[in-house]
């Protein structure tokens, strides 16, 4: 855990310091992709998002 505080308007692919992956916010109700390409489109725009897909206490929507 290096406790880096990631900013951005679309859902974070990696860490921007420690460059450690993330899966994208309700990933087991979105269809698994194949492909880089397919995975990348899993990570959506802030706008999209809804406050109960966030984990409390990890992600704020402002």
């Amino acid at each position: 855990m290096c406790g880096f505080l990631n900013e951005g308007k679309k859902e974070m692919e990696s860490c921007q310091k420690c460059k450690k992956g993330y899966l994208p916010l309700n990933y087991f109700s979105k269809v698994h992709a194949k492909t880089s390409e397919e995975y990348k489109s899993l990570f959506v725009d802030s706008k999209e998002l809804h406050p109960d897909d966030l984990i409390k206490g990890l992600y704020v929507l402002w």
